[in-house]
């Protein structure tokens, strides 16, 4: 898939996750389609989990205390990927086909 980025101003958003405002300080770009399991799991290959200079420095510091190597809700295998999330039934991805 390719990232088509649209660049956004700095402001108060309401986050998906949290349903909380949050204020963004600085402008950003963010991808116009959300990221796919494959495209996370390439960023978490590709060593994204390792290296501080995708990282806030407040996440990196979580990260390190908690010894984060990949989202919570995921149990990680490399090239199989068990997803659980809430209220949902564990799914089996394996070379991007969901079982």
């Amino acid at each position: 898939m390719i990232s088509i980025l649209k660049k956004s101003r700095g402001g108060k958003f309401v986050t998906e996750g949290s349903k909380k405002e949050e204020l963004i300080k600085n402008d950003f770009e963010m991808g116009i389609y959300p990221v796919t399991n494959s495209q996370y799991e390439r960023f978490i290959n590709a060593g994204g989990y390792e290296n501080k200079d995708y990282w806030l420095e407040e996440g990196w510091v979580w990260r390190e205390i908690k010894s984060i190597k990949w989202p919570g809700y995921w149990n990680y295998v490399p090239d199989c990927l068990l997803l659980a999330y809430p209220g949902m039934k564990r799914r089996l991805i394996v070379d991007g086909l969901v079982m």
